[in-house]
């Protein structure tokens, strides 16, 4: 008997994340279209939302996300303070 299995498929319809996600919020600038949020967090296309998590960091950290995420938010909270 021979199997043959997609590895990509089987990926697909098994993989699931107990950890920390990142990079699921593209930051960038007013004119990249691929961007959801600008530069200070806020949602282009909406007033007064903000996303201030991980998902803004475009990588995963060598470190636990927490503390990185606590240093992005502090920060751009001290732009609009």
């Amino acid at each position: 008997m021979h199997f043959t299995v997609d590895g990509s498929e089987y990926a697909r319809r098994t993989a699931v994340t107990i950890y920390h996600p990142v990079g699921t919020c593209k930051m960038g600038s007013e004119a990249d279209p691929t961007a959801v949020v600008n530069p200070r967090g806020l949602v282009k296309g909406l007033k007064n939302l903000r996303v201030l998590d991980a998902s803004i960091m475009p990588s995963i950290v060598r470190c636990v996300p927490p503390p990185r995420r606590a240093g992005k938010v502090r920060r751009l909270a001290d732009i609009e303070g």
